[in-house]
């Protein structure tokens, strides 16, 4: 192993994926959010930011990308040790960034944990530093935090309220351990359990495709679900982490109201189909352990 690869044993990868299409993005807002907080992540030559653009206008966060790389050389970080390419990725949008991001932190990095930050409304600092503590320290193989509005501080929409009893009520008809919000896509892993888990989220997602094709309906969503059930299906020690927004989630409030009721509502659909694939390789393998007890 190079000199180069030893100083990075042991660090974080944080990728932050996106579409990058129209309007304010992911990766912006936290971009937006990682600078600031530089010093309080206590961001060294132990940490790596990748952001994994996708789709048809990634320039749309360059200027906020070299604003940091900025800040970062004045920090005295080391630019080429914080930042990372961002490959794009041929598959359609913010799924295919994950894929991508998992893809790259495994094939093309030596660092032994991964964040994969979701929502703008999950606060970088402090959770970052606690979820990879929970998995560097706590004895956990994979964390991940569901986005909990406890009704004091910040507020969500009635459709992302909706959502939640929907996907509760998901969880607990296939046997979930936990429940889920519909914001749970911030998640870190060892690199062993992501070398377990990402194939068969693979699977599951795909196989949630097949039976979405049926309703002409594209298969965008569900990858985060899809990634959390196959810990579980593999056996992989993971832990929930409620995590308090750090902004309001209206998406009731947007302008364009329609799109985004019709964006939730597709959103559960997908969901529905994830739960159904998993259970259904579920199913087989269980299946497979009788014909094989029987042999």
């Amino acid at each position: 192993m190079s000199n180069e690869l030893e100083s990075l044993k042991g660090r974080v990868c944080v990728v932050i994926p996106d579409y990058m299409g129209n309007g304010i993005t992911h990766a912006n807002g936290h971009t937006q959010q990682f600078m600031p907080a530089i010093e309080k992540l206590c961001f060294d030559n132990s940490w790596r930011l990748a952001i994994i653009t996708n789709g048809p206008k990634p320039e749309a966060i360059r200027d906020t990308v070299e604003q940091g790389r900025q800040r970062l050389l004045k920090a005295g970080f080391l630019d080429k040790q914080l930042y990372v390419p961002s490959p794009m990725t041929n598959e359609t949008g913010v799924v295919g960034a994950a894929k991508a991001g998992y893809d790259y932190f495994l094939a093309s990095t030596d660092d032994s944990i991964v964040v994969k930050m979701d929502h703008a409304e999950h606060p970088a600092a402090p959770w970052v530093p606690r979820m990879v503590n929970m998995v560097r320290n706590g004895g956990w193989d994979t964390v991940f935090g569901d986005l909990h509005f406890d009704g004091n501080n910040f507020k969500q929409g009635a459709k992302d309220k909706e959502a939640n009893d929907v996907l509760a009520g998901i969880c607990r008809s296939i046997g979930f351990r936990f429940t889920l919000t519909n914001a749970h896509g911030f998640q870190a892993y060892k690199r062993s359990a992501l070398e377990t888990v990402l194939p068969v989220a693979k699977q599951i997602h795909d196989q949630a495709g097949t039976i979405l094709s049926y309703l002409n309906t594209p298969n965008r969503w569900g990858f985060d679900m899809a990634m959390i059930l196959a810990a579980q299906l593999e056996g992989i020690e993971q832990q929930q982490v409620l995590v308090t927004p750090g902004i309001d989630r209206l998406r009731d409030d947007d302008l364009d109201y329609c799109n985004t009721q019709l964006k939730i509502s597709s959103q559960m659909q997908r969901w529905n189909a994830v739960a159904m694939a998993y259970n259904n390789l579920r199913l087989n393998r269980l299946q497979d352990q009788v014909n094989q007890n029987k042999a």
